[in-house]
């Protein structure tokens, strides 16, 4: 009790310093939880998708310029997927800025698109709306849109 009451009064002589030491407290718990979620977000990758157990993301270690990228060339995608047994599927996606398609006379401004090789509705599952995705990928001009720019195109979508 005499600790507690010594404890208090200490406190209420200097207020300054209780003020930067909650002022301290409330940084180093605000940045503990900024950390916290950055790895809670960075553990959870592809999570949302029904065999994320299964999917791996090699990287491109770039030595010369000290920097990795999340990539590889298209003949090691080749390679990976014919020659290595446990590889079901493979796929390499890029992504693009910007493109336009075409609609009459109409340019429609769509911005980041992802081009992408056939495997990767087998790996990432999509939902479709309108088609069957073993139908996607046979077709060399066959394409995967989303609702909102299938509204953009088509009007409304049912």
């Amino acid at each position: 009790m005499i600790n507690l009451r010594l404890s208090l009064r200490n406190i209420l002589r200097s207020r300054i310093y209780l003020v930067l030491n909650l002022f301290g407290l409330s940084v180093a718990f605000a940045i503990s939880i900024f950390i916290l979620s950055f790895i809670i977000r960075e553990v959870s990758y592809n999570t949302n998708y029904d065999n994320y157990k299964r999917i791996a993301r090699p990287l491109t270690i770039k030595k010369q310029f000290g920097w990795t990228e999340p990539s590889v060339s298209y003949p090691l995608h080749l390679e990976l997927k014919n020659n290595i047994p446990g590889i079901e599927a493979a796929a390499i996606s890029r992504s693009l800025r910007s493109l336009f398609i075409r609609k009459g006379e109409e340019k429609i401004r769509v911005r980041n698109a992802v081009v992408a090789t056939e495997d990767i509705v087998k790996i990432f599952t999509p939902e479709f709306l309108f088609s069957d995705p073993e139908r996607f990928g046979k077709d060399p001009s066959s394409v995967i849109i989303s609702e909102s720019l299938a509204e953009k195109l088509f009007g409304e979508v049912p």
